[in-house]
């Protein structure tokens, strides 16, 4: 609730003039929202720092009901939000390679395919929210995304590959094109997330290629058993 500065009663957000002291309050409110927005943004990237998407979620959009552009301003131009979610998003990205490698152990643990839906999920929203922020590191934004969507379309029973592998390629392109056609910024990051995306897609590469060997030879081991029983 902002205060007159005239005569320090409550004044509305709306009122442009104290109708007690007839005070301008127009700066007085528009400097309280700021501050308000702004301790509403230190919340936010404390909960980024959390992990916790959700509630990040429902602060954004209550400092946008304070002041719609105010607030995305304020938010936009905090360069924590836009690797607080980038950094969520390589969190799912770990999480969906470790899975990968453990379902294609030959005795390997008892994975829930709706968990993995879940959390791939959870990070495609995620880096979807960072596109409003990604003017910080545009090839950032799409080799991560690019790497998010290679991890994702390893689930072929859970998603589209071909799809996925398509965005990952469109993705892995607008990041590289950014790089090259801007002299001026080193985008170190960026360039460090695409070789690391490489290196990620040629490792489950070969996994993929090594279980499918492995399919393999325990269809011809059982064949063999099955004529030698006959």
């Amino acid at each position: 609730m902002p205060y007159c500065r005239g005569c320090g009663k409550s004044i509305e957000s709306d009122w442009k003039a104290c109708p007690y002291c007839q005070e301008n309050v127009a700066i007085t409110v528009r400097t309280d929202r700021n501050r308000e927005i702004n301790n509403l943004l230190e919340l936010a990237v404390m909960k980024l720092n959390q992990n916790d998407i959700s509630e990040f979620d429902r602060i954004f959009l209550k400092a946008k009901e304070i002041d719609v552009k105010a607030g995305l301003l304020q938010f936009q131009d905090d360069e924590r939000v836009f690797h607080g979610l980038l950094n969520f998003v390589d969190l799912k990205i770990t999480y969906l390679v470790k899975t990968y490698k453990q379902i294609n152990q030959l005795f390997g643990p008892e994975i829930n395919k709706f968990v993995i839906e879940i959390e791939g999920n959870a990070a495609l929203s995620t880096i979807n929210k960072a596109d409003i922020f990604k003017h910080h590191d545009p090839p950032l934004y799409n080799a991560l995304y690019s790497a998010l969507l290679t991890a994702m379309s390893k689930f072929d029973l859970i998603w589209d590959k071909n799809t996925l592998k398509a965005r990952a390629e469109i993705h892995r392109i607008l990041a590289i094109g950014h790089i090259d056609n801007d002299e001026m910024n080193d985008y170190r990051k960026a360039k460090i997330v695409l070789k690391r995306s490489l290196r990620m897609k040629k490792e489950l590469d070969n996994i993929s290629d090594f279980t499918m060997v492995k399919i393999v030879m325990i269809f011809i081991l059982l064949a063999i058993m099955l004529f030698v029983l006959i």
